[in-house]
């Protein structure tokens, strides 16, 4: 009788994928008068060859190393030929004329008829110009800079130069049609491949081969690059090392409102959508709908808690947004605290915890969410000088593959969200000390799953000079003796 084992499957994940193609790991075994042909020797390089692409997926992971950044290329100017300059005079004094004419209504007749003559001369003069041959419109253009990254085979992909590529020219014919219609977003990969190299005369035909007069002798690790306006999907395996990847490019970068036609500006260029080297992509806090060490008015404070008799209980509380979704069931009771620390100008040894409700947005039918809200289930406003600490324990909060949040909110730079209604809580504050992350913007974490995040603000009556004692400045750095 067959027995059926039992299968945990995660929701959401994949549990069917073929293990990884890894060959057998066989090596020469030298020996004096030993016969080697051209498959031995290919054998003993792809012994070697596996073995690292082994090492790298299963102990290091995959992704961008170093480097690879895509900006906009310069910007083109459209080329002119000398007889667009003299279209272009005969148009403008042509404009100029009727421009007079129209301006002259007390002008006498005869002087009125001699600038409609001189128009008419002008316009047959611009007809019997030869026509011009046009000129190439200026397309979309990127750079990729030099860098380092390993795709999900574990093939390393080494970029030595800047890179300059032209969107359109490597757009399917189809893409092209569908960009001319309208604008789109195109997606940069890089891909690995081998590019054959130093050609040469074999000295002896293999009897097997067809006959050839010029074979390569060598083999280049190479790459080459793939532009799209298809997404490409995410990888959801939760093991990198014993299962297949679908898609061996890698993702660098999204130019969002592409055209057919014009040059790209910076802001068009979204890095931050790669992968990070990792051995998995971890799932980490993206953004928040305050700023963090920033000072709030008591009433602001009421709105962003969203506690009783804000007026904003059904939407308001703190909000969180994940880079992925995570377990809403893992949302728990104690997986976040919000504390404050009574201020003003008395004693300050009092702390408190602010009860409070987590609540999932927007559970997706397996009960995943990207985001969730902390709201306040106080009617207590705080008081002037007060400090709110939130603590999110990012080791109980779980994505699909069970694997816990890379919380740490590194120098306080996870930003807020861009969201109309939180542009309220939006306050200017001190721009960082450091640039952490060259592809967009920060997010929480530093690569080990499990940081807990934290931040603060302050509170202070409206009207108040602010909540800190007179050694601090607005942006809480201490001020000079």
């Amino acid at each position: 009788m067959a027995q059926h084992s039992k299968q945990r499957h995660e929701p959401g994940v994949d549990t069917a994928k073929p293990c990884a193609p890894v060959p057998d790991m066989r090596r020469l075994n030298y020996f004096f008068g030993q016969m080697l042909g051209v498959d031995d020797f290919r054998s003993e390089q792809n012994y070697f060859r596996e073995k690292h692409k082994l090492h790298n997926r299963c102990l290091h992971g995959y992704g961008t190393v170093c480097g690879l950044l895509v900006k906009p290329a310069p910007p083109e100017k459209p080329c002119k030929s000398e007889q667009d300059e003299v279209h272009a005079k005969l148009e403008a004094e042509i404009a100029r004329i009727e421009k007079e004419l129209k301006e002259g209504e007390n002008w006498p007749q005869d002087k009125k008829d001699d600038a409609s003559k001189r128009i008419e001369e002008l316009k047959q003069e611009l007809e019997h110009l030869p026509k011009h041959c046009p000129l190439p419109p200026v397309r979309p253009r990127v750079l990729v800079e030099c860098g380092v990254a390993l795709d999900c085979q574990g093939n390393e992909i080494i970029v030595r130069r800047t890179e300059t590529l032209d969107l359109w020219e490597r757009l399917s014919r189809e893409e092209r049609v569908q960009l001319e219609q309208g604008h789109h977003e195109v997606y940069v990969s890089i891909c690995f491949c081998e590019k054959p190299v130093s050609p040469v005369r074999p000295v002896q035909e293999d009897s097997c081969e067809p006959r050839s007069d010029c074979v390569y002798g060598k083999l280049q690790d190479s790459y080459r690059f793939r532009v799209s306006l298809t997404q490409p999907e995410r990888d959801r395996r939760c093991e990198y090392c014993c299962s297949c990847c679908e898609d061996c490019c890698l993702l660098l970068a999204r130019i969002d409102c592409t055209g057919a036609t014009g040059n790209l500006e910076p802001e068009q260029v979204d890095n931050d959508v790669r992968r990070r080297f990792d051995l998995y992509d971890s799932t980490r806090i993206e953004g928040i709908n305050w700023t963090h060490g920033a000072t709030y008015e008591i009433e602001e404070v009421d709105d962003l808690l969203g506690g009783e008799f804000s007026g904003h209980e059904k939407d308001g509380g703190l909000v969180f947004q994940m880079s992925h979704k995570v377990n809403a069931r893992t949302l728990r009771r104690g997986v976040v605290d919000v504390w404050v620390i009574r201020g003003g100008r008395g004693a300050r040894s009092e702390i408190y915890n602010l009860d409070t409700k987590i609540i999932p947005v927007n559970p997706d039918a397996e009960g995943f969410v990207r985001r969730f809200r902390v709201r306040s289930l106080s009617d207590e406003k705080l008081d002037n000088g007060d400090r709110v600490i939130i603590m999110v324990r990012g080791a109980f909060i779980l994505d699909r593959c069970c694997q816990p949040l890379d919380g740490v909110n590194v120098g306080g730079f996870v930003p807020i969200l861009p969201d109309e209604r939180f542009r309220r809580f939006h306050k200017d504050m001190l721009p960082p000390v450091c640039d952490r992350d060259p592809y967009g913007p920060p997010r929480s974490g530093i690569g080990v799953p499990g940081g807990s995040f934290e931040s603060w603000f302050y509170v202070r009556r409206r009207g108040e000079s602010g909540h800190a004692p007179s050694h601090y400045d607005e942006y809480g750095l201490p001020k000079g003796e």
